[in-house]
C-alpha cells in the first residue's frame, strides 16, 4: 500500500498561526492540506524532556493522520523551529494494522519513515508498506484497564491518562483490548500539551504536578491516574 506524507514546520512559540505545510506527495487533498498544522504542535506545545511527540486522530470519515514531531535545527534567530512528518491513511488502510495506529506508527519508525528532515523536497514520494502486519500486542495486555478508559472518555470526552510508564507500549496493548471498530475514532497524542486547537481524545501526562492539574482544569481535560503517585486525588485505572 502507498501512504502519502507531508512535512509541517512550526515557528510559533505559542500558537498555530505561523505553522505551515512545506512539502507533501502528490494527491493529499487540499482540504487535508490545509487542516495538518492544526493538528501539528507548536513549539511551547511539546512536552518538557521529551524530543519528539506522535499523534494520531481522524480528519474526516474516511481518513486519519498520524505525525512524530521534532526539534529542528537552530534558525538565525536562535529558535528552533518544530517540524511534524505526518502521514495520511485511509480507512481501508489502517484495518491492516487492525485499527491500531500504534502499530502504523512503529511499522513507519521501524521502516525508516516519520524521521526529523529540515530541508525536504517540496514534492515527497509515497511511502510503501506492506499489505498485512501482525499485532503482536495480542502477547499482552495492557496495565491500563480498557473499560475504564472508555467509561471516561463516555463521561468527560477527553482524558489524560497520568504518569503511565512506556506509553506508547501501553497504549498499544490499550487500543488492542477495545473493540476493533472503536480504535479508529479515539484520537491520541503523547510527547505533547494539550492545546485547544487540537482536542485529542486521549493524551498523556507524566510524573503529575500542580501545574499540570491546573493546566488540564483550565481546559476541562478530566485526569486519570494511572501510575503511583503519593497524592492520590484522581480516579484509578
Amino acid at each position: 500500500m502507498n501512504l502519502p506524507q507531508a512535512i509541517v514546520v512550526a515557528t510559533g512559540a505559542t500558537s498555530s498561526k505561523r505553522t505551515r505545510v512545506v512539502a507533501n506527495s502528490p494527491g493529499i487533498d487540499e482540504k487535508v492540506l490545509a487542516v495538518l498544522p492544526r493538528w501539528s504542535p507548536f513549539r511551547s506545545a511539546m512536552m518538557a524532556g521529551h524530543k519528539t511527540a506522535v499523534f494520531y486522530t481522524p480528519i474526516n470519515d474516511r481518513q486519519s493522520i498520524v505525525g512524530r514531531s521534532y526539534a529542528g535545527a537552530y534558525d538565525k534567530k536562535g529558535d528552533r523551529p518544530l517540524v511534524s512528518s505526518i502521514v495520511v491513511v485511509q480507512n481501508a488502510q489502517l484495518k491492516t494494522f487492525h485499527n491500531n495506529a500504534v502499530l502504523l506508527l512503529n511499522a513507519l519508525v521501524s521502516s525508516g519513515c516519520l524521521i526529523l528532515d529540515t530541508n525536504p523536497p517540496k514534492v515527497l514520494p509515497a511511502i510503501e508498506m506492506p499489505s498485512a502486519a501482525v499485532n503482536y500486542f495480542t502477547a499482552g495486555r495492557s496495565s491500563i484497564d480498557a473499560q475504564r478508559v472508555l467509561s471516561a472518555l463516555e463521561l468527560h470526552n477527553r482524558i489524560a491518562l497520568m504518569d503511565v510508564a512506556k506509553p506508547l507500549d501501553s497504549l498499544g496493548r490499550l487500543l488492542n483490548q477495545i473493540p476493533l471498530e472503536t480504535r479508529s475514532r479515539l484520537s491520541f497524542s503523547i510527547g505533547r500539551r494539550i492545546t485547544d486547537s487540537a482536542p485529542f481524545d486521549i493524551s498523556f501526562y507524566p510524573n503529575g504536578d500542580e501545574s499540570f492539574d491546573q493546566e488540564l482544569a483550565q481546559r476541562e481535560i478530566f485526569p486519570v491516574q494511572c501510575g503511583v503517585r503519593k497524592k492520590l486525588d484522581r480516579e484509578m485505572v
